[in-house]
């Protein structure tokens, strides 16, 4: 071999090598945004899934089917969080029997970690840190009633909370 063609090979090697290492480097980041996205869009659907509310007093915060829950107090002692509120019915029906549960979690976004070590879309449903429930009877279209209750096992955080929302027991029915 002559020595151009040595120095020609040896400078294509280097520049293949160079090509490699910038496209191993492009690809990296590419794959950490891949997993960054892939961790937005899981928690938009689990978000999106969920009847959740935040500990806000004085903010009102509607569910799914357009249901909403207004938190008059949120205060802290030994027992858990005691929730004072009022949940607001903006349909023409009647529900009766009403039961509402509460399930104090972490917040889903606290689950980023996890959720991105083991891409487990069921590892943003932690089990809650505490569970009630209160019954407010009737609630009548277009009015709000009002709740109290203490969720055990709750104690005030940096983080803050997310509170799942559900109703058990109810009947609906329509004004005649």
């Amino acid at each position: 071999m002559s020595k151009k063609a040595i120095i020609a090979l040896v400078v294509l090697s280097a520049a293949v090598l160079v090509a490699m290492a910038v496209l191993h480097r492009e690809q990296s980041k590419l794959g950490s945004k891949v997993v960054e996205l892939d961790w937005q869009l899981a928690l938009a659907r689990a978000e999106q899934a969920s009847d959740a509310i935040e500990l806000q007093v004085g903010v009102i915060q509607f569910l799914r089917r357009g249901y909403s829950v207004t938190l008059d107090s949120v205060t802290y002692d030994q027992n858990g969080v005691r929730l004072v509120g009022r949940v607001g019915n903006p349909q023409v029906q009647t529900v009766s029997s009403l039961t509402i549960n509460f399930a104090v979690r972490r917040p889903m976004w606290t689950m980023r970690d996890k959720y991105i070590k083991d891409q487990n879309p069921f590892g943003l449903y932690p089990d809650p840190l505490g569970k009630a429930q209160v019954s407010v009877r009737d609630l009548l279209p277009g009015s709000e009633t009002p709740f109290r209750v203490v969720v055990p096992n709750v104690k005030q955080s940096n983080e803050g909370y997310q509170v799942e929302v559900r109703f058990s027991g109810e009947r609906y029915s329509y004004l005649r």
